[in-house]
């Protein structure tokens, strides 16, 4: 337990929020979401929440439990989802501003996450450029990975910058779990017979708010070579067009995104991988 920070602060002093009446399920993000639907569920979820764990359930099954304070805003949220790994998993992560001290932060989830039955790991407090960072880390019990853990880290950053807190975790995940991420990428002219691998999305309202996401699709009969030039070849097609090309890297432009790069790379242990990686503006 992390005493410099708890000593002096009753239990209890923060309260976990509590759902409104009307408050509704996420509904599960449609296979083959496009990019504008999945624009959507990320201007969705930025902003207040009394569950900012469960914003991400749409996606996957995530862990339960993990209580929300009071006055918690969203302002960053990721998920990178590896199926094919051993122990197939995803890693996500929230992050939220609140009106409470960090002091009070730490305590809230010391106490509330021992009181459901959390058996804490760790904790670590250090100093950083931008002020005071402190990082809980606890067991998930009921997760069915192997390796599932729940990681709180609380900055008590400089004024200009603000506190936030940042809830990271890890869960199981199967092949089914990239569905939402795979018709993103619209009409580019992709060769047939590759295979999703991994996908990663992140929103953040840095500067200004974005939503990234990327997915990455294996071709077991093709070297990386072969793979860029016929895809090139195909360029201008389905509202993209070829912008630069930088080695085994194509830069795309596009009236859908503000930025759309695909990665070519040697497959392992045969063909090739293509990594594709775009992005939009949000208006939350």
């Amino acid at each position: 337990m992390i005493r410099c920070v708890a000593a002096g602060i009753a239990i209890g002093v923060l309260a976990p929020a509590v759902a409104s009446a009307d408050t509704t399920v996420p509904e599960p993000v449609p296979a083959d979401a496009s990019i504008n639907e999945l624009g959507a569920i990320a201007e969705s979820i930025f902003g207040p929440s009394d569950d900012v764990v469960a914003e991400l359930a749409r996606f996957v099954s995530v862990p339960e439990q993990i209580p929300t304070p009071t006055s918690a805003t969203i302002t960053d949220a990721s998920l990178g989802i590896y199926p094919y790994s051993i122990d197939g998993y995803y890693s996500a992560s929230v992050t939220f501003k609140s009106d409470s001290s960090t002091a009070d932060i730490v305590t809230f989830y010391e106490t509330t996450l021992a009181a459901a039955g959390f058996v804490q790991l760790g904790d670590t407090v250090r100093d950083t450029s931008f002020g005071t960072e402190w990082t809980l880390r606890f067991d998930l019990p009921d997760s069915t990975y192997d390796y599932a853990e729940l990681t709180v880290i609380v900055s008590d950053n400089d004024p200009d910058i603000g506190d936030d807190t940042r809830l990271e975790f890890t869960g199981a995940a199967g092949p089914d779990a990239l569905a939402p991420f795979v018709g993103w990428t619209g009409e580019l002219p992709l060769l047939g017979g590759g295979k999703p691998t991994n996908s990663f999305f992140l929103i953040s309202s840095l500067i200004v708010p974005t939503m990234g996401v990327s997915l990455d699709i294996d071709y077991p009969q093709v070297s990386a070579d072969e793979l860029q030039s016929q895809f090139e070849a195909a360029l201008p097609a389905g509202g993209f067009a070829l912008e630069t090309t930088d080695g085994d890297s194509t830069t795309l432009s596009s009236s859908r995104m503000s930025y759309l790069t695909v990665d070519f790379n040697e497959g392992y242990p045969v063909g090739a991988s293509a990594g594709i990686l775009g992005g939009i503006e949000l208006d939350p």
